[in-house]
């Protein structure tokens, strides 16, 4: 997946667009959500065909989807 990719988060019904470099480089202030949400990223990469996924870390309900 590019850098560049375009990519919906979700945590616990609040969304936001953001790129996987975004993600990398973190998108909040909160280092916990920032992992979490950079461990859903590593799972989404793990299937090339994958779409999206919903995962629960850290008590962060997070979807991440590929726009």
């Amino acid at each position: 997946m590019k850098q560049s990719q375009k990519m919906r988060v979700i945590v616990n019904g609040i969304h936001f667009y953001t790129t996987k470099k975004q993600i990398l480089e973190g998108v909040g202030d909160l280092g916990l959500l920032n992992s979490a949400i950079h461990g859903v990223l590593k799972n989404l990469e793990r299937d090339p065909k994958c779409l999206g996924i919903v995962m629960k870390i850290n008590n962060y309900n997070i979807q991440l989807d590929k726009m």
